[in-house]
């Protein structure tokens, strides 16, 4: 399909963007690909992130649909031995390239690229940050050497590609943010090398706050040290820090130190099931504790919290109580 119409192209934005709000992360991209198979015929795709620059080889967060699985690594490769190839590819910037099967075999690179991945004719978008070192791309490929996109085909790929860039961002934050701790915390959607993708207005501040001289996209060298450990929460600087990773993809919260953050991880667990109503005694069944030790959690529970009643440590555990700055 070379053209599409007004109705056709409604009916298309409503299935992305349903889809961006209701699908869990790991279907979005092959549903919305396929919803655009319907309109844009083409045989295998590739859609992702790339660092830009020296990093240009490095992909991650990628999706890819009927085309072979090792197609990153084959990207790597490819960068490292021609990558002229890869700008040739990317070259437009966000304007949609059109490459035929002539072009793949102009190039040694892309040669090789087509020789071991069955592709030939390609549709390339690619939308850079440079502030951010990183490109979103979305790659269409057909097959036959002789079936080859139209220039019309190559407009209309042009005029989606925002919609598709933006539904997957919707996607991936609200997936996210579901999963994540409801809280007052300010958040930031993160990947595996701290690059800040998107961020709320106060996880900015903050950041700022603490580091008066950030400016992005990398978090901070001090939060960056602690992405490679397994810890999923820990402290500084007088913020409390949480990560919920999803893939390459983390939803990163910050958010004032409260005295709930003194507790050890057990003895948090037995003030949020006492503070929701169950006695000790159900505590230790729901937690598989013996009932004396969720008595000598508890007792370190109201000398950290400083409080003496239950009541004081369910409205602390609603998050509440912060410590004076």
């Amino acid at each position: 399909m070379a053209t599409i119409d007004a109705s056709e192209l409604g009916g298309f934005l409503l299935e992305l963007y349903a889809g961006a709000s209701e699908s869990p992360m790991a279907r979005f991209m092959p549903d919305a690909l396929r919803a655009l198979k319907r309109r844009l015929r083409f045989d295998a795709a590739w859609w992702g992130m790339r660092g830009l620059g020296d990093d240009g080889g490095k992909v991650y967060c990628s999706y890819v649909d009927e085309a072979p699985r090792e197609l990153p690594e084959l990207w790597r490769t490819l960068w490292e031995g021609d990558a002229a190839a890869v700008r040739l590819l990317t070259h437009s910037g966000s304007e949609t390239a059109l490459l035929e099967a002539s072009v793949f075999r102009a190039r040694e690179g892309l040669r090789w690229l087509a020789r071991v991945s069955g592709v030939h004719n390609v549709l390339c978008t690619e939308s850079t940050s440079e502030s951010m070192a990183q490109g979103v791309f979305l790659c269409l490929f057909r097959r036959d050497e002789r079936d080859v996109f139209t220039e019309d085909e190559r407009q209309l790929k042009q005029l989606l590609m925002p919609h598709l860039q933006s539904a997957l961002r919707m996607n991936r934050v609200s997936n996210l943010r579901r999963s994540a701790p409801q809280s007052e915390a300010g958040w930031a959607l993160i990947d595996r090398r701290g690059t800040v993708h998107d961020a709320d207005s106060a996880f900015v501040r903050a950041i700022e706050r603490t580091w008066p001289h950030w400016c992005g996209p990398l978090l901070p060298q001090e939060m960056l040290s602690h992405l490679g450990s397994p810890a999923t929460q820990w402290v500084g600087r007088g913020l409390a820090f949480d990560v919920l990773w999803h893939g390459d993809l983390a939803m990163f919260s910050a958010r004032p130190v409260s005295l709930l953050d003194g507790l050890s991880a057990r003895e948090r667990l037995v003030a949020e099931a006492f503070g929701a109503g169950l006695s000790y005694k159900e505590v230790a069944r729901q937690l598989e504790m013996a009932p004396t030790t969720v008595r000598h959690h508890l007792r370190n529970v109201y000398v950290k919290l400083g409080v003496g009643n239950k009541a004081a440590i369910t409205r602390m555990v609603g998050g509440k109580t912060r410590l004076a700055s």
